[in-house]
């Protein structure tokens, strides 16, 4: 279960004007266990902050966030990110590579960051696995630079997927690809879901790719945004 209360996040847009704080309201939310759920909604309305908010890679000013039994919101910076490695896979929008490395060893970065997460042949096979269901198989010894935008987010969603996470976050995982490519990665999210028991959570501003999941969020119906106060509040 992902269960928030109370949450209220807030920043100061840097742009070359001045333009007013942005805040984030959400007094509750679940999401059930094994849950499959699509986030639709406007750019700039809060879906990617929800993400890293839920990932512990940003921290609310107050409000608690648990996922399962961790209260993600109390742990120390190096405890959510060893958290997150283990438990949570998340797929950036910008896809967070590490150019230096090749294909492979991106996809097992999780492994190398985390010394709790133990590294054996059943490892190996899932990226073998993970390689072969998204096109990547020949590619896996090429650095990631030479890569295309497309092949390189098929990268960052492998490396999602590779710790059979608990809790799945894909931030438009299908956004610069083709669509087949797009139908295929949505298949292989659902699929790793299912064998890892996990909640998917996804983002995206393709209305076409959420018939499949068993919940759909419209961000901008669901919270109440005003433009002038920079201000996004989940509607109860």
């Amino acid at each position: 279960m992902i269960r928030i209360r109370d949450l209220v996040f807030r920043y100061q847009m840097a742009t070359a004007r001045m333009q007013p704080e942005f805040r984030l309201q959400i007094p509750a939310w679940d999401v059930p266990d094994s849950a499959r759920v699509a986030i639709v909604g406007p750019s700039g309305s809060g879906k990617t902050t929800l993400l890293h908010l839920l990932a512990g890679i940003m921290v609310p000013q107050s409000g608690q966030i648990e996922l399962g039994e961790v209260r993600v919101t109390e742990l120390s910076d190096a405890a959510r990110r060893d958290f997150r490695a283990a438990h949570v896979g998340l797929v950036f929008q910008r896809f967070e590579l590490i150019e230096y490395l090749n294909v492979a060893k991106n996809i097992l970065l999780p492994y190398t960051i985390n010394r709790s997460l133990r590294f054996d042949d059943s490892v190996r096979l899932r990226l073998e696995h993970l390689a072969a269901s998204v096109g990547l198989t020949h590619l896996l010894h090429r650095p990631v630079q030479r890569l295309s935008q497309g092949e390189q987010q098929r990268v960052a969603i492998c490396r999602a997927l590779i710790t059979q996470p608990k809790w799945l976050l894909a931030d438009e995982p299908t956004g610069n690809l083709d669509p087949e490519n797009k139908r295929r990665i949505v298949d292989l999210l659902h699929q790793q879901a299912e064998v890892s028991r996990a909640t998917l959570i996804m983002v995206t501003h393709d209305v076409s790719l959420t018939a499949s999941f068993s919940h759909t969020v419209d961000f901008q119906a669901w919270c109440g945004r005003s433009e002038e106060a920079g201000q996004t509040e989940v509607r109860q």
